[in-house]
């Protein structure tokens, strides 16, 4: 891999500079107006304490290395003081400045945002729709499991509960995975309402809609009545082997988890969109601004020639602002997602999670990798791609118990890939895995 010292700000400049024509490579060869941009159109970054830099790779996470390399071939350094972080392409943390005072080289991923034009049909607003639509699906079976949990609990309890009913689990939801943001209408935004019967409503209009979805999510299904079914079917299972009231509680959160992160996604994309936006209004203005004065200065030039001579402005003229403010930077480089939660975006929404942060680009691998399982359970693809292939044989049958990168993510896939099919059905397709998959999807 090749490591460039970056030690000045122009060297600095010449890398965005390297990015920036990439992107523009990139968007002039796209089929319609994008921005969204290639992985190695990024930056990734290494930011060094200035008096640190002696052996600042041996400081670094061996884990981080290979899924680096996997990423880009190159990767640059910059050594700097706490002083000189302030105002650079990055942005650190409480943990990566704790990191960084501690002497450990902070990784950041730095990738541009194209602004001079106002996108509509863009591709992050395909993939709103998208975590839309699996928020829905998932209010809807969330609500179904943790209905019947609940029942379940109560039969632990010795009391006598009635059988779980529809919308049972919604305020259990309420509860546990409400997010703010989430776009609304109609009802939902009632202001006679109290705060929590618009959330309510809100969640009522989410599973309703995600009923519609469940023979699309669920391929094998005939009916929104056979998803209500298999999904009571499979807590009831679960409950008739005899659980804790510790296990209730735990199997509860799972349920409610996916909806509280896709929530989250849902609000995060929405706002970044509209922030997306005002930008783009921002950097129209501004280049507007540029373009009549650079055709009054022309004008000027043409009156001198002409011998015309105006009396000149009394003060200078003010610099035009950087659309691009502190604050903008700020909000476009922070992360609110974990690895974990952007890998779970991926696998239920089947968006690419580096179109809503870049900060765990390392785990792109793992990103592609939780979209094809879940396009094989939808009976959207016969087979893994090849550049799938090597990590999907790793998490299936490599026995090595070093340190991995992103462990929870990882033990994730290797369960949701075991789900779809047993690991002696996967040993016997690995070896001939040019024929389709055709993995039986569970009832």
């Amino acid at each position: 891999m090749q490591v460039t010292m970056i030690s000045n700000p122009a060297a600095m400049e010449q890398a965005i500079a390297e990015l920036a024509r990439a992107c523009e490579e990139k968007i002039a060869r796209s089929d319609r107006p994008t921005d969204s941009f290639p992985l190695n159109a990024m930056v990734p970054l290494f930011v060094v304490g200035v008096n640190r830099l002696d052996g600042w790779k041996d400081r670094v996470a061996p884990e981080l290395w290979k899924p680096l390399a996997t990423l880009t071939n190159r990767c640059f350094v910059c050594p700097t003081d706490e002083a000189g972080i302030q105002g650079k392409y990055y942005e650190l943390d409480h943990k990566d400045l704790a990191d960084f005072r501690q002497g450990t080289p902070v990784l950041k991923i730095i990738n541009a945002i194209k602004h001079e034009q106002i996108l509509n049909d863009r591709t992050k607003h395909l993939n709103e729709l998208k975590v839309r639509e699996a928020l829905e699906f998932a209010v809807f079976s969330s609500d179904i499991a943790i209905s019947e949990l609940q029942t379940g609990v109560l039969r632990l309890l010795n009391k006598n509960p009635a059988a779980a009913a529809r919308e049972d689990g919604l305020e259990f939801l309420r509860q546990h995975a409400w997010t703010d943001g989430v776009p609304t209408k109609g009802e939902a935004k009632d202001k006679t309402l109290s705060k929590g019967d618009q959330q309510l409503v809100l969640l009522k209009n989410l599973r309703r809609e995600g009923e519609t979805l469940a023979v699309k999510c669920v391929p094998t299904a005939v009916s929104p009545a056979d998803v209500v079914q298999r999904i009571s079917d499979h807590v009831r299972c679960w409950v008739a082997a005899g659980r804790t009231a510790a296990e209730y509680d735990e199997a509860l959160v799972n349920a409610a988890t996916p909806v509280k992160i896709l929530m989250k996604a849902c609000a995060h994309v929405t706002a970044w969109n509209n922030e997306k936006r005002a930008l783009g209004k921002a950097a129209k203005k501004t280049s507007e601004r540029a373009a009549k004065r650079a055709q009054k200065a022309d004008q000027r030039e043409l009156d001198l020639q002409a011998g015309i001579h105006r009396r000149p402005r009394w003060r200078p003229l003010d610099p035009i602002a950087d659309p691009m403010t502190k604050r903008r930077h700020g909000y476009f480089s922070k992360c609110e997602f974990s690895t974990f939660e952007l890998m779970l975006i991926a696998f239920t929404a089947d968006v690419d999670p580096n179109l809503i942060s870049t900060a765990h680009a390392l785990a792109t691998r793992e990103f592609n990798l939780a979209r094809m399982l879940r396009q094989l359970y939808w009976r959207q693809r016969p087979r893994p791609e090849f550049s799938e292939l090597p990590l999907l044989h790793e998490l299936l049958f490599d026995t090595d118990d070093r340190p991995q990168f992103c462990q929870d993510t990882r033990a994730f896939l290797t369960k949701a890939a075991l789900d779809l099919a047993p690991r002696e059905r996967w040993a016997a397709w690995f070896d001939n895995p040019s024929e389709p998959l055709l993995l039986p999807v569970k009832k």
